[in-house]
């Protein structure tokens, strides 16, 4: 939703090699991070007032799953972000390699724990999903950095960024987080 009006703008351009263009993927990222990290932060402070409430500790077991799910989610937004971007410039095969291999990564850290009889519990799963999201967004990051040059030749992600282009990127945004 959030991110969409990125991958409309890029799929749309005839030239990618704009400061438009590079811009906008600029502030995609941060804004990935920034709104990921914030969603963190809220779980972490409503969980906290909450748990002082708990009695049960399966309740609490839950809260900190919780928490523990909600660290991926700046990954799962930087995510969004890098494949937008290689679907807009048709290299949906980069999403589709990238999502079985975790899903197969996954699957397998699931089976090996399970059958070997470890205390595995949803706490447990929690920290593998997390964690594998992390360095499979990483390693979709590093693809990004290496392929990006090819459409933006002097792309950065740390140039300096008018207030407006995130405010208009918010804007833009807005409607297709919503629907």
């Amino acid at each position: 939703g959030f991110f969409s009006a990125s991958l409309v703008k890029i799929a749309g351009a005839t030239d990618l090699n704009t400061k438009k263009i590079e811009n906008d993927l600029i502030v995609s990222f941060r804004l990935a991070i920034f709104l990921g990290i914030i969603i963190v932060v809220i779980i972490a402070v409503i969980g906290t007032s909450a748990s002082r409430s708990i009695t049960n500790d399966g309740e609490l077991e839950a809260l900190i799953a919780l928490f523990t799910l909600s660290l991926s989610i700046p990954a799962l937004y930087l995510q969004i972000v890098i494949f937008n971007f290689f679907n807009a410039t048709k290299k949906t095969i980069y999403e589709v390699i990238y999502t079985w291999s975790f899903n197969a990564t996954l699957a397998s850290a699931c089976i090996i724990l399970v059958t070997t009889n470890t205390n595995f519990n949803f706490i447990h799963f929690a920290f593998i999903y997390s964690g594998l999201r992390l360095v499979f967004t990483c390693l979709a990051l590093a693809l990004f950095d290496l392929r990006i040059r090819q459409h933006i030749f002097h792309f950065s992600h740390s140039q300096p960024i008018p207030k407006t282009t995130y405010v208009n990127y918010f804007v833009n945004g807005l409607p297709m987080a919503i629907c």
